[in-house]
């Protein structure tokens, strides 16, 4: 399998038309209808309006070993009041899970219309990407969270981790290591991967 096998979920609940801009993702963000009057449901991602209380960043709380300060008066304005955050009913591993279950369903629903039966009788492998500086603690909750969305509980599934630079290598050395690109790399070959994390540098 290479890159090229890889199909990107582009129509997720929420946003009008498809994800077109590779620079555009699908936000990280949760809210509870036992704190939203109008919400019958938990809501994520895209179906979550300004208006809602609401919660982004909440990953990040897995790893108390990693927290840090973010007080960039930019990052509250475009973020919210619920960046960093959690709301007093929840720990970080079970809005973690709750908001990776609303992805597995959806996923799993693509996932069943392209293959319809085959889906039924063929394990999958879950790879989750954590931090290269996460604790061991951290990746255990990332896949305890994982686990509480439903990921692994069919019979024959499993969830793996892989740190984030280490998928990204794979993904980058995939297309200059087979044919139909115009640079291509060696065994010898020297290769930089920077991983300047996506919590360190807000774009």
């Amino acid at each position: 399998m290479t890159s090229r096998d890889v199909v990107v979920i582009n129509n997720w609940p929420g946003l009008s038309g498809r994800l077109t801009d590779v620079n555009v993702k699908t936000p990280s963000r949760i809210a509870y209808a036992d704190e939203n009057a109008d919400l019958a449901s938990t809501s994520v991602g895209f179906k979550v309006t300004a208006k809602m209380k609401s919660y982004t960043w909440f990953k990040l709380k897995l790893d108390r070993s990693a927290e840090t300060n973010y007080d960039d008066p930019s990052l509250q304005q475009s973020e919210g009041e619920g960046v960093l955050k959690l709301p007093r009913f929840k720990s970080a591993t079970q809005v973690c899970g709750d908001y990776m279950r609303e992805l597995y369903l959806f996923a799993m629903m693509i996932l069943d219309r392209r293959f319809a039966d085959v889906l039924r009788i063929t394990p999958i492998e879950f790879w989750f990407t954590v931090p290269a500086i996460w604790s061991d603690a951290a990746k255990s909750a990332t896949q305890q969270a994982a686990r509480l969305a439903g990921f692994g509980s069919r019979q024959g599934d499993h969830v793996n981790l892989i740190s984030e630079p280490e998928a990204a290598a794979i993904s980058a050395l995939s297309r200059v290591t087979t044919g139909g690109s115009e640079l291509q790399i060696s065994p010898g070959d020297r290769v930089l991967i920077c991983d300047c994390g996506g919590g360190t540098v807000v774009s």
